[in-house]
């Protein structure tokens, strides 16, 4: 008798791969495209460091006098000033209706009324007739304020475009842009056109528009539309001259030319860039994800750069002033060691630093503090890699998901455009979680709205292969 057993040939061992984000460092600033554990495609709200990811900036009502706090404010800048009662710290606001006051940081004495203004406004301590006075320039021309008295200075420079040099108040011309007016040594009031005086300097043919001026390293440069050129204006200044030009990419954006460090920062239609005195290097585009509108502003403080502007960050989402007419979105800040992270959902038409960051966004002047909130209430937060094959052909699926989150975290894989959520609660135990989610090309995401999250390494179980023998 014979007999027949049915038998199986048998399948295959399923290969497996870990996919691990375990940096989170580069923030938004990778190769469009380019899947990284360090850089995300898109990130907002969050800053990673030791491979961990945590909040990012927070937003708060300013820690000032209990009275000084605004809900009109169109500009404001913070300034030491001293009218000859000592070196006192004040908050300059201007109001929708024009008006320039001072308020004591310290909130120790009323405000103080300078006058009416027009326009974009800057404004800038400078020394002078024994006191530390107020400089600001407006529509209307540069004014200064001792304390008692505004004093026309009867110079017709563009706002905020001034730089000071050498004792010298540098401005571009208000009728010529391709013209930088200067004052005398040690007096903005006096513009006159003599050899003991002021005058102006031009660079050359072709140099096109002068966007912004900065003081930096014993020189002064002005950053055109396609070039920077460096000025020689020192005494006597009938040797005044334009000596040198730097191919600078194209399109400085006004107001967003700021003295970091050891360079000169600025953004660009390539992104932002940093110059140093020989040269431009870009340092963070964000995939070319940022656009340029013109209402952009930047600051420094503590020896990082900020940068108020847009971002298309270009996954559907509407956070905060998003869902409304918006002019900047976001807040690039670039840290001293090239890292970037991204705050998204403020409209901040102005920045100022002192002991602290200040900003106005919707005329309501705040603090740029690490809550992780916007004026108390938890910032979305969220950090997605760019698609990527994983580095596998063909099909494969997601089994698990290790992960340690201090904080409520979804975790969301996305496979071949089709979305898959993971809810998870916040403990202090690294927890496996098992997923079946098979794709081609996939994206990791990372969302929670805690105001201080904690995600520590998330691994990726990835099986792939296995076919029937």
């Amino acid at each position: 008798m014979v007999r027949f057993y049915r038998t199986s040939l048998g399948v295959k061992e399923r290969a497996k791969k870990l996919v691990a984000l375990d940096d989170f460092s580069g923030g938004m600033n990778g190769v469009s495209g380019a899947f990284s554990a360090a850089c995300a495609d898109v990130c907002f709200n969050t800053e990673g460091n030791y491979g961990a990811l945590r909040q990012g900036l927070g937003f708060d009502k300013p820690r000032l006098g209990a009275s000084v706090f605004f809900s009109d404010a169109k500009s404001m800048a913070c300034l030491t000033l001293d009218f000859g009662g000592g070196k006192r710290q004040y908050i300059a606001v201007v109001s929708p209706s024009g008006g320039l006051e001072l308020y004591p940081a310290d909130n120790s004495e009323e405000a103080v009324s300078v006058c009416g203004t027009t326009g974009d406004v800057q404004m800038m301590p400078y020394d002078y007739g024994g006191k530390r006075c107020l400089l600001f320039c407006d529509g209307s021309g540069l004014r200064l304020y001792d304390g008692a008295n505004v004093t026309d200075c009867g110079a017709a420079i563009a706002p905020g475009s001034m730089a000071v040099y050498y004792e010298r108040i540098f401005g571009v011309s208000a009728d010529d842009d391709g013209k930088a007016l200067f004052s005398k040594e040690l007096d903005p009031t006096d513009w006159t056109e003599d050899y003991s005086g002021g005058g102006y300097v031009t660079p050359m043919d072709g140099f096109g528009s002068i966007k912004a001026l900065a003081s930096f390293d014993d020189r002064l440069y002005l950053f055109g539309e396609n070039a920077i050129a460096e000025a020689e204006a020192k005494a006597p200044q009938d040797d005044f001259s334009v000596k040198r030009v730097f191919a600078a990419g194209c399109g400085t954006v006004p107001g967003t030319v700021k003295v970091c460090g050891g360079g000169v920062y600025f953004l660009s239609d390539d992104g932002i860039c940093v110059f140093d005195g020989n040269g431009v290097e870009r340092v963070a585009d964000l995939g070319g994800r940022i656009t340029v509108r013109g209402d952009e502003n930047a600051c420094v403080y503590k020896g990082s750069y900020y940068l108020a502007c847009r971002v298309d960050f270009g996954d559907g989402k509407r956070v905060l002033c998003e869902k409304s007419d918006y002019r900047n979105n976001a807040l690039i800040k670039v840290s001293p060691g090239g890292s970037v992270s991204v705050s998204r959902g403020m409209d901040i038409s102005c920045m100022s630093a002192a002991d602290r960051l200040y900003f106005v966004s919707g005329g309501k002047i705040g603090e740029v503090t690490d809550s992780g909130c916007w004026f108390g209430a938890p910032l979305p937060k969220a950090w997605r890699t760019a698609e990527s094959d994983l580095g596998i052909l063909g099909k494969k699926t997601v089994t698990a998901v290790n992960v340690y989150s201090l904080r409520a975290l979804t975790v969301k894989i996305i496979a071949d455009g089709r979305e898959y959520s993971l809810d998870i609660s916040g403990g202090k135990d690294y927890r496996r979680f098992k997923t079946s989610v098979t794709g081609s090309l996939f994206r990791f995401e990372l969302c929670t709205d805690a105001a201080e999250p904690l995600v520590v390494k998330p691994v990726f179980e990835v099986s792939y292969g296995g076919e029937e023998l």
